[in-house]
């Protein structure tokens, strides 16, 4: 299948996760997506749009944190409270801000310790500003446990899918017997 070209100016959050899944592909690293600071109900739970955590060795298994943004609303909001991002930054070795091309403006003030990826007009995440690498990174379990969930989301929603299809078949089998 042809590698399909993306319109950088108007990407939308999906193809952007899709992006960040191929330059951080398995077995080297394991990505999540919709990641909460925590499980349960508590009132400050934030989320990242995705974070990536290298599984090798060698690489110090290093956590990165995405904030995705494609469109300038957005962005500017985010922007103003930056802040937010600190819930899950604090579990992160980096954190990065992935916007649109074109989205951002020279003027527009990111944390300092942020990172900052494009994409670009080609479909391709360019890193234009490295994050500062965090030295207080914690791992608590409410964020392990928010991890484990999540990856295990698109099984659960597998799992559902067939039980309602079994039901359905179980049903028409059941009204096939009554017609008969």
């Amino acid at each position: 299948m042809p590698n399909k070209k993306i319109q950088a100016d108007k990407i939308n959050a999906l193809e952007v996760k899709n992006l960040l899944r191929k330059k951080y592909p398995m077995p080297e690293y394991e990505i999540f997506f919709e990641v909460s600071s925590s499980t349960g109900n508590g009132n400050n739970t934030r989320y990242a749009d995705a974070v990536a955590f290298n599984t090798f060795s060698s690489r110090g298994y290093k956590i990165t944190g995405f904030e995705i943004k494609v469109n300038r609303s957005d962005l500017l909001k985010e922007l103003k409270s930056p802040e937010k991002a600190e819930e899950i930054f604090k579990y992160c070795d980096e954190w990065y801000l992935v916007v649109a091309n074109g989205i951002l403006k020279k003027n527009d003030e990111v944390p300092d310790n942020w990172g900052i990826m494009e994409i670009n007009e080609k479909s391709k995440i360019k890193v234009l500003k490295k994050s500062k690498k965090n030295s207080d990174v914690i791992l608590d379990r409410k964020f392990v446990a928010s991890l484990l969930r999540e990856k295990n989301r698109p099984l659960k929603k597998e799992i559902a899918e067939k039980e309602v299809k079994k039901d359905i078949r179980d049903l028409i089998i059941c009204f096939s017997i009554f017609i008969i």
